[in-house]
């Protein structure tokens, strides 16, 4: 009878875990987005606007690593990094090309990485 009540515990442990991970991604994603949205708007101010976007990409990256492919993170990670290098240089319309490119693949990710039934079989 331990032995049920401990794989239980472990099965539900589990699930708790991959939920926080989930759910800490798609928050992750979905602020890093709005910056990047509003970094596209031609408000102005667009270095501060995408190395905002940066940093909260870079400072969220480590945790997201343990729960989803680092393949997809970095692929997200060096196309805002581009914009920033093209914010940095004023060549906008690399900048908005890069930016799209970003939310194109925040957009996939958020697709792909969301535990739905669709995706898990």
């Amino acid at each position: 009878m331990k032995r049920i009540v401990i794989a239980a515990i472990l099965i539900v442990s589990t699930l708790i875990i991959i939920a926080a991970g989930s759910v800490y991604n798609m928050k992750t994603v979905g602020e890093v987005s709005a910056v990047l949205y509003d970094a596209l708007s031609d408000s102005g101010d667009s270095d501060r606007k995408i190395y905002k976007a940066y940093e909260m990409w870079e400072k969220s990256k480590n945790t997201m690593l343990l729960f989803s492919s680092h393949a997809k993170l970095n692929q997200i990670g060096e196309s805002i990094r581009m914009a920033k290098e093209y914010s940095e240089i004023e060549d906008m319309k690399m900048y908005h090309a890069e930016c799209r490119r970003a939310l194109i693949y925040l957009d996939q990710f958020s697709g792909t990485e969301y535990p739905t039934t669709y995706n898990i079989f």
